[in-house]
């Protein structure tokens, strides 16, 4: 099995043509993506290559939307990847399956999911419409200068 390696945007210190949102949402990433689909009118279509449950090789989920073939594309991207500690809670009633959690950005570990934008591709009207979903609890911009510092941010 090969090794993949996720970044958010080639080169990201010297990308000045994107924009990149911070999405908090409880809802499950298909759903989210539905939902921008629905109310957005985008077309968010999953492009997440799983991987086996058993494997130690964390895969984030990745939706891509091609609005035109001149435009560069949307991309949802989500932020945690969850799996199933090797310890267990012993000293319960019941043992339990301890869940970890591994961030694909751990300086913003409470974002769930990334809006990846052409750069002022994204108005205000489609912003509020995006704040406004039930299932979006917050969204706001990301600057580079947060993130830059992490060498995992680009996604081929």
């Amino acid at each position: 099995m090969r090794k993949k390696k996720f970044v958010l945007a080639a080169e990201f210190e010297d990308q000045n043509d994107i924009d990149l949102y911070a999405i908090h949402s409880p809802s499950e990433d298909f759903f989210l993506a539905f939902q921008l689909n629905k109310n957005l009118g985008t077309k968010f279509k999953n492009v997440t290559e799983k991987i086996e449950s058993q494997s130690k090789v964390p895969f984030f989920s990745r939706f891509v939307c091609e609005l035109s073939p001149v435009e560069a594309q949307w991309e949802l991207i989500g932020n945690h990847y969850t799996y199933p500690s090797k310890t267990k809670k012993e000293n319960q009633l019941f043992s339990t399956q301890i869940e970890e959690q591994l961030s694909l950005i751990p300086s913003l570990s409470k974002v769930d999911y990334f809006l990846k934008v052409p750069k002022n591709n994204f108005s205000s009207a489609k912003l509020n419409q995006l704040q406004s979903l039930d299932e979006v609890q917050m969204v706001y911009p990301i600057y580079e200068t947060k993130i830059k510092q992490n060498p995992n941010l680009i996604f081929d």
